[in-house]
């Protein structure tokens, strides 16, 4: 029976220690030799170790603004720009993107196309999606 009890708990260690535990870490370090707590501590995916009030503590990692996106967990903003997220210390262009504007409605003869849609013929005010049949007609009084 003690055999088999030691080989319960042997697996459940083992099982532990490979799929990983969500918890507060354990301060092993203390600051000591000048180590900070975060250099003895494992941190499960996704997350991050902080030292806060001078204990460690894994904390989740929040994506980050980068632009017009947000940055996945594990990378860095390196062109706000272009919404480019990289992980660290990888390179990254250093092009300016121009700002994107929301498509605007076209005017049409005396139509206004909905947003997304092209004037096909303005003399008789008739819009279409892009690439959209159009008619190759004159209209002397459009609608």
């Amino acid at each position: 029976m003690t055999d088999l009890t030691i080989s319960v708990r042997a697996l459940l260690l083992a099982t532990l220690a490979t799929v990983g535990v969500q918890g507060s870490p354990i301060d092993v370090a203390s600051g000591a030799n000048g180590i900070t707590p975060c250099a003895t501590v494992k941190c499960t995916s996704n997350t991050t170790c902080k030292v806060i009030d001078g204990k460690a503590q894994c904390v989740p990692i929040l994506g980050v603004k980068c632009g017009n996106t947000v940055c996945e967990a594990g990378l860095t903003c390196c062109n706000p720009s272009c919404g480019m997220c990289v992980k660290p210390g990888m390179m990254c262009t250093q092009q300016v993107c121009e700002p994107t504007i929301a498509p605007q409605p076209v005017q049409c003869g005396k139509t206004l196309c909905p947003t997304g849609f092209v004037c096909c013929n303005s003399s008789c005010g008739v819009c279409t999606p892009p690439g959209g049949a159009c008619t190759a007609q004159y209209c002397t009084d459009p609608v």
